[in-house]
């Protein structure tokens, strides 16, 4: 009886027949998605960061993200050209001054005060808060972030390096003193 048995008994029946090749398929996308993507990618970028050979990478149009990329410096200017694996290293060209600017911001480092707050032009605009910096010079910029709302004329203020935004110092918080060596 056992030699009765034909191929028909061996068929995938029900669901799995008719839905496993589109099952199996999805698998393997799921699984290829993330090289193919990678080798489809076409940017431009400035390295805002390093933490080993992880680089916080400022975009055009999109907000920055954490890629792999060994041998990169912070401030260098990269691209991922459609294609290749790793990012290249690549001089700045005239579309890229944003970035530049963007990588500006991140890093830069300044302690100072408020002189003076700009109402904003329109309803869609921040107000501009003027501060003079340690050095003398005046920096602007725009009021967007929620911890700053409370600033005033006279607060105090200091934007480290790997942030956007400065922060307001609490009151018994001094400013750094700089030594500068006399030149003879």
């Amino acid at each position: 009886m056992s030699d009765d048995l034909n191929d028909d008994d061996f068929k995938m029946e029900g669901p799995l027949k008719r839905y496993g090749p589109m099952i199996i398929a999805i698998v393997v996308a799921f699984l290829c998605a993330p090289y193919l993507n990678r080798m489809l990618d076409n940017y431009r970028g400035v390295a805002l960061e390093v933490r080993g050979e992880q680089v916080l990478l400022g975009l055009h149009d999109r907000p920055p993200e954490w890629v792999e990329a060994p041998n990169v410096q912070a401030g260098m200017m990269v691209s991922k050209e459609l294609g290749s694996w790793a990012l290249a290293e690549s001089t700045p060209i005239d579309t890229d001054k944003p970035l530049l600017d963007m990588f500006k911001r991140y890093s830069s480092n300044w302690y100072g005060t408020v002189v003076k707050i700009q109402p904003r032009p329109n309803a869609q605009a921040a107000d501009t808060a003027v501060v003079k910096l340690l050095d003398g010079s005046e920096h602007r910029f725009p009021v967007w972030a929620d911890h700053l709302t409370t600033i005033e004329v006279g607060s105090r203020l200091k934007k480290l390096s790997g942030g956007w935004d400065p922060v307001l110092m609490d009151a018994e918080e001094t400013f750094p003193v700089e030594f500068v060596i006399p030149k003879e």
